[in-house]
């Protein structure tokens, strides 16, 4: 009996561990701090977004990067590469979002602050920083608990030179300067 006793149990067991593993949440949403998924409605460049919230769409952006503009006098043509770059990662899908500790809640112009995760884990911000559409934007301050891996993803992207580390022309505009916050490194 006990014999049998335990290989119910362990079926049992084994029952619960494979329907636990079929029904387990998305990689970002077992993040601490994480909320989500809302629906991307529409990409507006390559550093904001807009995002179904349950009390309405709300413009998000993406901190701790500054993406080449669209619009505006710092139009520049790496803006459009930098919001397609964006989409691609993007997907059509759905993303969560992340309070950005050390940023206050919202900008000047009432865009939340957030950090922005795809359902499988992956950090867009620091993304695009890898894939060189922006240095490590530390002009409104660092990214506590990412600081390291910002600076490793901006080397990265700097020494293969893409993205923006591909156009000098770009670089010697003052974007770093103004990315440092006056220090450019």
């Amino acid at each position: 009996m006990p014999c049998r006793f335990r290989s119910l149990v362990l079926l049992a067991v084994l029952s619960c561990l494979l329907h636990s593993c079929r029904d387990e949440p998305p990689a970002a949403a077992r993040r601490p701090g994480l909320d989500g998924p809302y629906e991307v409605t529409r990409v507006v460049d390559g550093d904001t977004i807009h995002v179904s919230l349950p009390l309405g769409s709300r413009k998000v952006r993406f901190v701790c990067i500054d993406t080449p503009e669209v619009r505006g006098q710092k139009r520049s043509p790496l803006g459009k590469s930098a919001t397609s770059a964006l989409r691609d990662l993007l997907d059509g899908g759905e993303v969560y979002l992340a309070v950005a500790q050390a940023h206050d809640d919202a900008d000047r112009y009432g865009r939340l602050l957030r950090h922005v995760f795809l359902e499988d884990g992956t950090h867009l911000n620091l993304e695009l920083v890898r894939a060189g559409w922006s240095a490590y934007y530390t002009k409104y301050g660092a990214c506590p608990g990412y600081h390291v891996r910002f600076l490793e993803a901006e080397e990265e992207s700097r020494t293969s030179g893409v993205g923006i580390w591909a156009h000098p022309d770009f670089l010697d505009g003052g974007y770093l300067d103004n990315a440092r916050g006056g220090e450019a490194r």
